[in-house]
């Protein structure tokens, strides 16, 4: 039988009023083992608020979640909530036969396109959150890689197989992702960031345009359209398009973040 406890203490709240919270408590005897992991991994610790990055440019306010671990408290990690990704400068084709466009990249070559859109994919039709998870180091002020990743009702992240984004989730910015900033301007750099993606034209590599048809669909307008035969839920039949995400930082962050 367990050994449990009952503590209990007096708070007062920022309404003046006292609360009385109880919690449980019970010995660990498997203490070598979490020990271990404090010391080989640490433990991810959530912040408790979330901040918003805001483009007025774009007439965007994107939250953002933020975690460290308990062994390296200066590297954090921000998820920037964008449920969308941009495609800069790219525009619309449609395959004989199918009743929706597909994202085209790169020389339109003899197609005549009327004019150049810069096409948005929101898997949000398909009932997935979109998130970009970026790393910053306080001690050396440089920012990591932006990697991508989507989730499904699940909460299980998966990458998708879109362009300019590696099978590990990070994306290829080329030149325009700036990775060092100044002490104090971390949230400014990281919008600039943010706003980069939005403008830099997008490349034609790292896709599989095959299975990109099939997942990614639009109306003539630029539209997404639901491609999920299950929206909300990604299935082994969907592994064609969407991989699942190997990243710890990605995992541990879906497994104690509440939204």
């Amino acid at each position: 039988m367990s050994e449990k406890y009952l503590d209990q203490e007096f708070i007062l709240r920022s309404d003046g009023k006292f609360y009385k919270r109880t919690t449980v408590v019970s010995p660990v005897h498997n203490a070598d083992q979490i020990l271990s992991a404090v010391k080989d991994n640490g433990i991810p610790v959530i912040f408790p608020f979330v901040q918003t990055i805001s483009i007025p440019e774009l007439n965007k306010n994107i939250p953002t979640y933020s975690m460290v671990y308990s062994h390296q408290p200066h590297i954090v990690t921000t998820f920037v909530k964008l449920n969308e990704f941009p495609f800069p400068e790219s525009w619309l084709w449609k395959q004989a036969g199918q009743p929706h466009y597909s994202l085209g990249i790169g020389n339109t070559g003899d197609r005549e396109i009327p004019d150049t859109r810069s096409i948005i994919w929101r898997p949000t039709l398909d009932g997935l959150e979109l998130f970009i998870a970026v790393t910053l180091d306080t001690h050396s002020c440089q920012f990591g890689s932006p990697i991508l990743f989507v989730l499904d009702e699940t909460k299980t992240p998966y990458v998708p197989n879109i362009a300019n984004v590696f099978d590990d989730g990070r994306i290829c910015t080329g030149g325009d992702w700036r990775q060092d900033f100044s002490r104090g301007f971390e949230l400014d750099t990281l919008t600039g960031n943010i706003y980069n993606l939005y403008r830099s034209p997008c490349n034609n590599d790292l896709r599989n345009s095959e299975r990109e048809r099939e997942y990614m669909r639009f109306t003539e307008r630029g539209d997404t359209l639901c491609s999920l035969p299950e929206p909300g839920l990604i299935t082994d039949n969907d592994h064609r398009f969407y991989m699942k995400h190997t990243n710890s930082k990605v995992i541990d962050f879906v497994q104690h973040v509440k939204f």
